[in-house]
């Protein structure tokens, strides 16, 4: 339940925010950011909330990990799919191990379900709000999309941080890399995705293509490899704007 109410708050949140920032004629792109930060914090105020009341979301998330592996153990499918030679418990131990590495990557999750929303949410209230009887700002086309480049510094001493603390054995050390690797792939794969719009725009190809290229690529573990280095290189090397 607490879950649930935690994505619904990163997806709720973000509209208020934005809406009030909007009438500040801010950049688009900068309202999205601040309203996906309000939407993660709402999640965080609810994770807040859940603990204080005695309900740990990764209690009750470790506790449906193991429901769930013990279930999928028995199942004559799953056990063709990991083979036969394993027994029902270790199945369900590899299952759980599967589980909870993905639980380990709830807060980035989170992250990216608030930002997408956000940006979502943008495209919608820029249509529906106006300031002083004129239209909100419109987002700029994503071919227009980039990242700062001191990202590269940020990703650089997080993971810095988070080698650290993996180093000298600290919990969070794991997790920490686990997300921060997972968020900044996340946003030098978009970057990546706006190189490819912006190419495919100046060659004249639809957009209906580009789409199809992207999706092929997000498809396989070389084509998303390809994306997140690409969005790296035009953050650090702005290719874009000599394609302009």
């Amino acid at each position: 339940m607490y879950l649930s109410f935690m994505f619904f708050t990163a997806l709720l949140i973000p509209i208020p925010v934005m809406a009030g920032l909007m009438k500040k004629k801010m950049s688009p792109y900068r309202v999205v950011v601040e309203g996906a930060i309000g939407g993660i914090s709402g999640a965080l105020f609810i994770m807040i909330l859940a603990s204080a009341a005695g309900h740990s979301i990764f209690s009750q998330f470790q506790e449906n990990i193991r429901y769930m592996a013990e279930s999928l153990a028995g199942d004559p499918n799953v056990a063709n799919f990991l083979g036969a030679e394993l027994s029902e418990n270790q199945r369900a131990e590899l299952l759980q191990q599967i589980y909870e590495q993905a639980a380990e990557l709830l807060p980035s999750t989170i992250a990216i379900f608030a930002a997408a929303g956000a940006y979502t949410e943008y495209l919608i209230l820029s249509r529906l709000i106006k300031i002083n009887g004129e239209p909100a700002i419109r987002m700029d086309r994503f071919r227009e999309f980039n990242l700062p480049r001191n990202i590269v510094i940020a990703w650089a001493g997080l993971y810095l941080l988070s080698w650290l603390l993996t180093n000298f054995e600290a919990l969070p050390g794991q997790m920490l890399a686990a997300n921060i690797n997972t968020l900044f792939d996340f946003a030098f794969s978009l970057q990546g995705m706006s190189v490819i719009f912006m190419l495919c725009y100046k060659r004249g190809v639809p957009k209906i293509i580009v789409v199809i290229i992207i999706i092929f690529l997000l498809f396989f573990g070389i084509g998303k490899l390809l994306l997140m280095i690409l969005g790296l290189a035009d953050v650090i090397f702005r290719m874009k704007q000599r394609m302009r």
